[in-house]
């Protein structure tokens, strides 16, 4: 989870710093977010890289935009996306 200000690291929570990045990315809807169905998404953001021809910089990653029992069956649950180098 992106975030500013400062926090104090406990056991139930862990910091990474990682550099500035764009990002490409596919949203999967909550009842296409599982295999073999969400690997389409990985599918799409690596030629989506590959045809750009940007670097990559961090691994590929999932990131939820909400709550499992939150979210309908076919509104955006995760993204798939793929941290890239742009400068």
């Amino acid at each position: 989870m992106p975030f500013t200000g400062a926090v104090e690291p406990d056991r139930n929570v862990a910091i990474r710093r990682e550099p500035a990045h764009e990002q490409l990315y596919a949203t999967v809807a909550r009842d296409d977010c599982f295999y073999p169905r969400i690997m389409s998404a990985y599918s799409a953001v690596e030629a989506a890289v590959a045809e750009a021809g940007l670097p990559l910089c961090l691994p590929i990653r999932e990131i939820y935009l909400s709550p499992w029992v939150e979210t309908g069956a076919s509104e955006p649950f995760v993204d798939v996306a793929q941290p890239v180098s742009v400068a």
